[in-house]
């Protein structure tokens, strides 16, 4: 419940919708809506998540009212400093109390939206006067302009009750600020210069992500030679927030920034902390360094390979990046963003709702850059449809934008066009726990996967895994195979989650995306995974005898700059069946299992991290056959077919007024589910008809 509560300051817009909020650039209509128009001694602009925020007027006063606000402080009263700030709100109270939580741009953010910089601020039940005035102080404020939208200084969210069935925000009212600094920044008068220099093991300069941060903490703002990304709320910025409990970062400071292997800056005077990553497979490089008054300071760094997977064939990729691709120069800094994290296919989705899209890709062919001898591949496609009524979808693999707003909770029908295309199709932020209940993905697996076309399911993301939503399907005898992906800019940087696709034949786009929706993946936040039964690997269907031997082979390693790992597991069916435990923590645990087949059955391998319990990695399953009889768990079928039929009818359930999570639809949302909702119950009624006669063919094959 406590990351929760991180991920409202951190990822309010997902709070108030399941339609994710970010600015919009070319080709689309931003969800935000403009600035407020309203202004105070400090405050430049006011905008409103999902439109919701609203200019009013209390007692003859100018007032804003929102359930998500972003402030931008004026740049000339305040900008990149490093002191101590009070903000004095003035707030009109609601009848009831409420919690809101102020997160702001401090010199030690620890992700993005001010993890470590946040506070919650209690406003009492209106009485008689509902006039109320707080202040708030600000450790080490910066206010660089660094925050998650159009460049915001700080925000204020309502917090939701998140023990609710349905995550709803609520409102409050300001009607004035005032911003008090302390001015105790210290003043810089001495500089020198750092020139740094990264390369590969056979000494060419490679693309990587870099932090250097002062002994205080902070990070200076990087110069020109670092990376300008987008990352969607705030435009572009050079400073990137690299998420909050993954990847792993030996600095408490999770801001950093990214070059192409080569930089220069000019620095103040001081000792510094350089720290270096590319992803999961290399060693993190961790330097101190000095820089003298008017000296330049010359670093020669090589990285080291902690593994290379591409070596026995596997291939790393995710799938949920959005990135406004309005022209091939987009391209061009967005291969360099996802090479510095060494992802070999970044899928790159537009995303929408029944009334429009956002992030339009610019053209739907793959981007295909090839760096000494590898490949590295930028695929379009899209997130889209997404309610809160049935969860994300998305399209991989795919040629160009699929709609149809007129059939649009019928989500088979873009899932049939994805696959005419020679895509892939699934469901995003599949989760047992508090994302399941906002985005309600296993709603529509339960009406999708009867019918034999849901190709995948994104089980981890967001440092939470949907294991349990996705065993429930195995063992109803449906394979779909598992991925992972960041939702990069709301959540990680590209990468953190990841597939690996085992391609032993070489690779190429095509063989990637072919071998991810046969299964031979496993998905990881770090640790590396080896499962063979018989010999065969992830993905495989095995016939067998009854009585024949099953011989399991079991490895997980992971980066010891990542942690080490606590544990590596042998799941059969979703019940744990071997495990092997360090209380150290191990960089490598292998095992070996063996057990006579008795009935059909799966197998899927599990490693968990000791330090951080979001490092984690699962393969795809194994599929055993045995005597003919499907891998399904025939003693769970039944509880699970009136679990998903339970699930089913909660899409009519929720409260028709709840139109609010549907953010940037207006009425169109409205519209749309009326029209449609007869058409919905059908494709229900067709799917309930699936799992009733899936009932009948489990029976029958116990009883031949």
């Amino acid at each position: 419940m406590n990351y929760l509560k991180d991920m409202i300051s951190k990822v309010a817009c997902v709070l108030l919708s399941t339609a994710y909020c970010w600015a919009a650039h070319a080709h689309s209509t931003s969800p935000w809506g403009p600035p407020l128009d309203w202004h105070d001694a400090q405050i430049e602009d006011v905008i409103g998540v999902a439109q919701s925020g609203a200019k009013i007027t209390v007692d003859g006063r100018s007032c804003i009212s929102g359930g998500m606000l972003y402030f931008k402080i004026k740049d000339d009263y305040a900008f990149d400093i490093d002191e101590r700030v009070w903000i004095d709100f003035e707030f009109y109270l609601n009848p009831a109390k409420t919690d809101l939580r102020l997160a702001y741009d401090g010199v030690k953010s620890n992700s993005r939206g001010w993890e470590n910089t946040s506070q919650t601020i209690q406003l009492p039940a209106g009485g008689d006067s509902r006039w109320f005035t707080q202040t708030v102080p600000l450790k080490r404020a910066r206010f660089a302009n660094l925050g998650m939208l159009e460049g915001a200084d700080f925000s204020l969210s309502a917090i939701p009750d998140p023990g609710a069935a349905q995550l709803q925000s609520h409102q409050f009212t300001i009607c004035g600020i005032k911003v008090r600094r302390s001015y105790l920044t210290t003043k810089v008068n001495a500089y020198g210069a750092a020139s740094i220099k990264v390369v590969d093991r056979d000494g060419r300069p490679t693309p990587v992500r870099m932090g250097i941060y002062d002994q205080s903490g902070r990070m200076p703002l990087p110069s020109g030679e670092a990376l300008l990304l987008k990352n969607g709320l705030t435009g572009a910025s050079r400073v990137i927030s690299i998420g909050g409990k993954l990847p792993a970062w030996p600095v408490d400071n999770r801001t950093a920034f990214y070059t192409e292997g080569q930089y220069h800056a000019r620095l103040p005077v001081g000792e510094y902390e350089l720290v270096v990553a590319k992803g999961p497979e290399y060693r993190l490089i961790r330097q101190k360094f000095m820089v003298g008054e008017n000296r330049a300071t010359d670093i020669l760094l090589k990285l080291t390979r902690w593994k290379d997977m591409e070596t026995s064939g596997w291939f790393s990729g995710e799938d949920h990046i959005h990135y406004a691709r309005n022209s091939s120069r987009d391209d061009h800094d967005l291969q360099i963003f996802t090479r510095a994290e060494d992802v070999k296919v970044a899928n790159i989705l537009q995303f929408g709702n029944s009334a429009q899209t956002y992030y339009d890709h610019y053209d739907w062919k793959h981007v295909v850059v090839h760096d000494h001898g590898r490949s590295f591949v930028l695929a379009p496609g899209q997130e889209d449809p997404r309610t809160s009524r049935l969860g994300h979808t998305a399209m991989l693999n795919i040629k160009s934008t699929l709609r149809d707003p007129d059939s649009y909770l019928l989500y088979s029908k873009i899932f049939d066009q994805a696959h005419a295309q020679g895509g892939l199709a699934g469901y995003a932020h599949v989760d047992d726990g508090w994302l399941n209940r906002m985005h309600n993905a296993a709603r529509g697996l339960a009406v999708d996967v009867p019918f034999g076309i849901v190709d995948f399911a994104q089980i981890l993301t967001f440092a939470e895994t949907g294991a349990g939503v996705w065993f429930d399907f195995l063992n109803l005898g449906y394979k779909i195979a598992p991925t992972a992906g960041t939702d990069y800019p709301i959540d990680a940087v590209p990468g953190t989650y990841r597939n690996y696709v085992h391609i032993p034949q070489g690779f190429t786009p095509q063989a990637w995306f072919d071998g991810l929706k046969s299964g031979h993946t496993f998905v990881t936040s770090g640790p590396m995974l080896t499962l063979h039964v018989n010999g065969h690997g992830m993905g495989s269907e095995l016939h067998l005898r009854a009585g024949e031997q099953l011989m399991i082979q079991a490895k997980a390693s992971l980066n010891p700059d990542i942690d080490s790992l606590a544990s590596l597991e042998l799941i059969e069916q979703g019940d744990v069946v071997k495990v092997v435990k360090s209380e150290a923590g191990l960089e490598h645990i292998e095992f070996l299992y063996d057990a006579p087949a008795t009935h059909g059955s799966w197998f899927v391998l599990r490693a968990r991290g000791k330090r951080n319990g979001s490092v984690v990695a699962l393969s795809a399953p194994i599929y055993l056959i045995v005597n003919g009889d499907n891998f399904w768990k025939r003693s769970a079928v039944r509880g699970i077919v009136a679990k998903m039929k339970g699930k089913m009818e909660e899409i009519f359930a929720q409260p028709e007024g709840d139109f609010t999570w549907e953010v940037g639809m207006g009425g169109e949302f409205v519209e749309h589910w009326n029209a449609q909702r007869s058409a919905l119950r059908q494709r229900v009624d067709q799917a309930e008809a699936e799992y009733d006669d899936l009932l009948k063919r489990v029976a029958e094959s116990a009883n031949p």
